[in-house]
């Protein structure tokens, strides 16, 4: 991001950057709105399926002491592990 930043600079032109607190943003983040918003906004295609990938098909799974209890599906908070 840097090397980029340094590379638009040297060519005159004026660099963004956006950062999540995803500790703070994920726990309630509607994963459709965010990646719609995302594409509407055209960021980058790499980083737009890495933030659905983070938010798609996740699973908790507890384990107590050894015991492992039946994995749920989960849709809010930070992932784990």
């Amino acid at each position: 991001m840097v090397h980029r930043a340094h590379a638009a600079w040297t060519n005159g032109h004026i660099t963004g950057v956006l950062l999540m607190d995803i500790k703070a943003a994920f726990p309630s983040v509607a994963k459709g709105r965010l990646v719609n918003f995302m594409n509407v906004r055209q960021m980058d295609g790499d980083l737009i399926r890495c933030t659905e990938s983070v938010l798609s098909e996740r699973m908790v799974e507890m384990v107590i002491e050894g015991n492992a209890m039946e994995r749920h599906p989960v849709e809010a908070g930070v992932p784990q592990g």
